[in-house]
Formats: C-alpha cells, sequence, structure tokens
C-alpha cells in the first residue's frame, strides 16, 4: 500500500465578492501572468496552472507533492512549497482571501496524524495562516474542511503597485503537508526511535476523492474595486 498525500489546489471567486456588494473584473481582463515556485513538495516541472474561461476558478495541480511513510527515514515525515502568483486583471481592482475549502480522502492508522497548512499574502512580511487541517488516526473515509476568513483593508492585495498597462496583483502562497506519530505514541519496542532496525510504525496516506488524484484546495476570493 502506497502511503502518499498528493495536492490539487483550486483558487475561486463567487458568492463572496456579491456579499461585499461589488462586481468583478471582465473575465477575458483576468489571467495568470505567471507563476514560480520552490520547495520540498514541488520541484521543478511538476506544477501546472489553469483558469476557467468565467474567471470563476483558478487550478494548481501538483503533480510530486507527496508524503510516503513507508520510507521510515524519520519521523515527522514533512514537504512544502512556496508559489507565487501574479494574476492579472484590469486596473483599478484588488482582492482578497476570503474562505478555504479542503475535501480528499485519507487513510490513517491508529497512531499517526496528518496535518496541512495553507498561508497567503501579497508580498508584504506578514504571512497570513488561512487554513490548518488536522486529522487524527485511526481515520478511514472522506473528508470535507471549510474555513472562513473575515476581511480587512490589510488583507487586500496592493493597489498602487500595478505595472501600467498591464496590471498585476502579486500573491504567496505556503503549502505544507506534516504526517507524523500522534503524541504519546510508542512503537512496537515502546520508545518511539524510528533509527532502531525492525521498529513497525504506523502508516497513513491521503488522496483526493476524484480521479485527479489529490487534495483539494478552494480558496474563495473578493474583489473591489481601488479605494
Amino acid at each position: 500500500m502506497r502511503k502518499i498525500l498528493l495536492l490539487v489546489t483550486t483558487i475561486f471567486s463567487s458568492s463572496p465578492l456579491h456579499a461585499q456588494g461589488a462586481a468583478s473584473p471582465p473575465p477575458a481582463q483576468v489571467g495568470i501572468a505567471s507563476i514560480s515556485y520552490r520547495g520540498s513538495g514541488c520541484p521543478p516541472g511538476s506544477v501546472a496552472t489553469s483558469i476557467a474561461p468565467d474567471a470563476q476558478a483558478m487550478t494548481l495541480i501538483f503533480a510530486q507533492f507527496g508524503v510516503d511513510t513507508s520510507t521510515r527515514a524519520g519521523w515527522p515525515m514533512r514537504k512544502g512549497c512556496n508559489i507565487e502568483l501574479m494574476l492579472r486583471s484590469l486596473p483599478g481592482w484588488q482582492y482578497s482571501v476570503v474562505g478555504v475549502d479542503i475535501r480528499g480522502y485519507a487513510n490513517l492508522e491508529a497512531g499517526v496524524v496528518g496535518v496541512q497548512k495553507v498561508a497567503y499574502s501579497f508580498g508584504r512580511p506578514n504571512v497570513r495562516a488561512v487554513d490548518r487541517l488536522r486529522i487524527v488516526g485511526p481515520f478511514n473515509d472522506n473528508f470535507a474542511n471549510h474555513a472562513d476568513i473575515g476581511l480587512g483593508d490589510n488583507e487586500w492585495s496592493p493597489c498602487g503597485r500595478q505595472s501600467p498597462g498591464t496590471p498585476v496583483n502579486r500573491m504567496l502562497l505556503r503549502v505544507a503537508i506534516n504526517v507524523r506519530p500522534q503524541r504519546g505514541f510508542t512503537d512496537d519496542d515502546g520508545d518511539n526511535d524510528p533509527s532502531r532496525r525492525g521498529t513497525v510504525f504506523p502508516s497513513g496516506y491521503m488522496t483526493v476523492d476524484a480521479v485527479d488524484g489529490g487534495i483539494v484546495h478552494r480558496y474563495q476570493l473578493a474583489w473591489r474595486r481601488c479605494r
């Protein structure tokens, strides 16, 4: 049994922008100007992007964002990815993240904890954590998690830093995976020492409940005109 956790990230704008009493930019004017990424969970060439024709969804697919507990190389098992997105839109628009949805499938044996963390910023020093999903084994089922995020003026993409003629908004995403033994867990030798030969540790993996294979992240966006 392969123990992996893969990620598929979808960023979209929907009802929250109506709740803010604003309209979104024309779909034809919204797109991904560029993307760059680095980290143990996203080696070069492993991330693909697409944006829906109506500009309501942007998808990032991580082909090699996996954690394999069967290697027993040491606990905890961690991987991460830092992503820089340049989102193109009309002049005078800015956006903010107002919600995150995560769904998928997990199979974690007793004694294993799986944690996903998501954070973002708009190029500022402070990075805001927007969601943290923690699943404790034994667990073998589909899962879904939703997090609402409050809005504040300091949480909107900046207005004054857009390039003339081709306005872009810079967004930084940080995604991390951590699979580790539950606190207080002891292995078959009773000492929870992964360096000991012959030690048997519990295993765990996660995958999406769709044909792509991965965890689905949806980041709800709200648009407004610059103030």
